[in-house]
């Protein structure tokens, strides 16, 4: 269906898509839905538009519980008939009257992109109507910037081109950017288009299938694939058939070993480690454990053992007003390392109250010595600041990390580092490679690094396994902590998370514990029945939903978008971006760390209102104003994934463990963990034998512990 208008104001618009949310006066169309004002309602992606601009639309009558309104497809950006073309040329943005708009449509045709694109337009234009070349050079731009944008969003959107891409390359190369995108296709990796997309657009402006830079993009995007599942590199055997694999799917094309060979060999963001087998990175991942290894050196060699003794410590427990182990006494001789020592251990076992009688010792012999704690997660940096009862930001605040374009960003590095003597970094197996590389750049030398975690819990979702790495080196000074004290021994809690670890999945039942059998296809509304009994008005936190996976039966998806009906079913204000509705009084995550605006990955918070340019989010009692373009940071959160929550602590938890492929024993582990008060394990058949049996999440391919050694022994040397 075809309607035509003018184009009125803006209702809502999502920068970040374009889905825009539009009022529009229609012209000579049978729209049986135009109010009061004389417009009709409009929902699509359509690109800048301007007030009174005449608009051809391509879409259909849809209906919601607010009413009717056009979803619209397609914006058009030609106009075939002459009123129409006439309609758009006399758009009030364009500063020409109508009667000169007919004379230009009647002097050079209803194709108006091809005139006014045209070298001699501004000469053309001021011929043909009175005005001047400087007014025929604003309209012609003008003009020209509308069409060509309606002509490169429709373009982009039909090769998998997001708005915002399209946006940010418009903003770079204006009238350009149909000649970048086609002519360099695989450039456009670095805004996050997918080789996919990039090599379509390559093949279809007569790219050759065996081009080299083709090839030397599929083998980064290979790479890169591969460190989302946690690898820091490929063997020279993977990378090749991974990429054949690929190659074959996407174009029915074998990919010949000799074209493979010379892509890598002259591929500048590749490094090759000529081992048996041979290793492949990306630079930039190669370069990070490089710098990890060296800082470490660095940190090792520039150390200033400090002077403690067991008095000390007797001392700082009394002045903490607790009684330490045997084993737990001897954990505070980490506090002589040189340069970086970890703390490790179990749920209940004692590594906070490590480390508050740590501190307390530090202080006796560095009196004057600065004091940073930090994690990796906003709510793991608040647990720790409640259990030491100190100041403790996310690693990112610590680092005054801001992040840029293209993997670029801003922090404290060596040229800048962090002012402080001690720094004591919790939930160690949350750090990635990346960021503990970062990390460790930024602390002065001669200052210690105390790192705690525990190593049975998942790993980082980035790639790497910077603690797992740190410890299997064998070059720092490792504690493990393994006598139960938190919740008294006999929690079924920690006594069923170490059942888990060791591999049992007899699993005792008891008030803290209990364990609900579901079937796979009713598990969500299971999930959900047990939830709305638990769920407190005044209390929205004091319990939380874990799940291994994002999408399917019983993933956190489905399981918000149940919540949110059973919970929240008539919001004061709501708000649909792109396939997620936000409700006022919804319980929400933030998911990244942004410092300048006040929150941080794993933040927790309640939808306060809803405005034209913002969402305010109360998160404990600080309210946080999100720009409505800056929604992709924001997820529903009556249920968050395993990962999410990992470095959080909740008082009850309800874990929903459907049958699916993220099943593994340190996952349920991490989850269940997670609960101070109690769990209800809502599980399908079989699904709680799977999880404990596959305790192979499998060794990550890093180099870390190796480089560590070198640099060690070449220090010792």
């Amino acid at each position: 269906m075809l309607v035509s208008g003018y184009y009125d104001k803006t209702l809502m618009k999502e920068p970040k898509t374009g889905y825009t949310i539009f009022s529009m006066k229609p012209v000579g169309s049978e729209l049986d839905f135009v109010n009061i004002y004389g417009t009709v309602n409009c929902k699509g992606i359509t690109p800048p538009l301007y007030v009174s601009e005449f608009i051809l639309l391509e879409g259909a009558i849809k209906s919601s519980d607010k009413g009717k309104y056009f979803e619209v497809k397609k914006i058009l950006p030609e106009y075939k008939d002459r009123m129409s073309a006439v309609r758009f040329l006399a758009s009030e943005y364009f500063g020409m009257t109508f009667e000169d708009a007919a004379e230009l449509v009647l002097e050079f045709g209803t194709n108006i992109y091809q005139w006014i694109s045209a070298p001699d337009a501004v000469q053309n234009i001021s011929s043909a109507i009175p005005v001047s070349e400087k007014q025929a050079a604003v309209i012609v731009n003008a003009v020209a910037n509308s069409l060509y944008w309606k002509k490169i969003l429709d373009y982009g959107a039909k090769r998998g081109l997001a708005y915002d891409v399209v946006s940010r390359l418009m903003s770079e190369y204006g009238r350009k950017t149909m000649a970048v995108i086609r002519g360099s296709p695989y450039e456009l990796e670095k805004y996050g288009v997918s080789f996919e997309a990039c090599d379509a657009i390559a093949i279809e402006n007569g790219a050759s299938l065996y081009n080299r830079n083709r090839i030397m993009s599929l083998l980064k995007q290979v790479l890169i694939t591969s460190e989302t599942n946690g690898d820091i590199y490929m063997t020279d055997d993977e990378l090749y058939e991974r990429s054949k694999e690929k190659l074959m799917v996407i174009s029915d094309t074998i990919l010949p070993p000799a074209l493979y060979k010379t892509s890598v060999k002259t591929n500048n963001e590749l490094i090759v480690e000529a081992d048996d087998p041979a290793r492949i990175y990306r630079k930039i991942t190669y370069n990070e454990e490089i710098n990890t290894a060296k800082q470490l050196r660095r940190l090792h060699d520039s150390a200033k053992p400090l002077p403690y003794v067991p008095r000390i410590g007797e001392i700082a427990e009394r002045i903490c007003g607790v009684h330490l182990s045997d084993e737990q006494k001897a954990a505070l001789g980490i506090l002589k390392s040189k340069g970086v020592g970890i703390l490790t251990g179990g749920p209940g076992t004692g590594k906070t109250t490590v480390m508050r009688v740590m501190i307390a010792a530090f202080k006796q012999m560095v009196p004057y010595g600065t004091i940073k704690l930090c994690a990796p997660s906003g709510r793991a940096a608040r647990r720790l600041a409640e259990s030491t009862g100190m100041e403790a930001t996310t690693i990112h605040r610590m680092l005054e990390y801001i992040p840029g374009d293209n993997g670029a960003s801003k922090h404290k590095d060596a040229s800048d580092p962090v002012a402080a003597n001690l720094i004591i970094v919790d939930e160690g197996s949350m750090i990635d490679q990346s960021l503990g590389s970062i990390l460790l750049s930024a602390v002065k030398s001669g200052a210690l690094v105390i790192i705690s975690g525990d190593m049975d819990q998942i790993k980082s979702v980035g790639a790497g396994d910077f603690f797992g790495e740190c410890i299997a080196s064998g070059c720092i000074p490792v504690v493990k902590l393994k006598q139960v004290f938190r919740q008294n021994a006999g929690s079924s809690i920690i006594r069923n998370a170490n059942a888990i670890n060791s591999g049992s999945s007899r699993l005792v039942e008891a008030d803290d514990f209990k364990v609900v059998k579901a079937e796979q296809l009713h598990i969500t509304e299971t999930v959900c029945t047990i939830a709305a009994k638990y769920h407190c008005k005044d209390d929205p936190f004091r319990l939380q939903i874990l799940c291994p996976l994002n999408k399917g039966k019983g993933g956190i998806i489905e399981i918000n978008n149940r919540m949110q009906a059973i919970l929240n079913p008539r919001p004061r204000k709501s708000l649909l971006y792109g396939d997620k509705r936000f409700n006022t009084g919804d319980k929400v995550i933030f998911l990244k760390n942004r410092p300048d605006r006040g929150y941080s990955n794993g933040d927790l918070g309640i939808i306060e209102d809803i405005g034209s340019s913002e969402i305010r989010i109360d998160m404990n009692g600080t309210v946080i104003r999100l720009p409505r373009d800056s929604l992709d940071e924001l997820q529903l959160a009556y249920a968050i994934t395993v990962h999410r929550a990992q470095g959080s602590e909740f008082p009850n938890v309800i874990i929903s463990l459907p049958k699916c492929g993220m099943l593994k024993r340190n996952i349920l582990y991490t989850a269940v963990t997670r609960a101070k008060q109690s769990i209800t394990l809502v599980a399908a058949q079989g699904s709680i034998e799977t999880a404990v049996n596959n305790s192979e999440e499998g060794k990550r391919k890093t180099t870390l512990a190796g480089r560590i050694k070198e640099e060690m022994i070449k220090n010792a040397g």
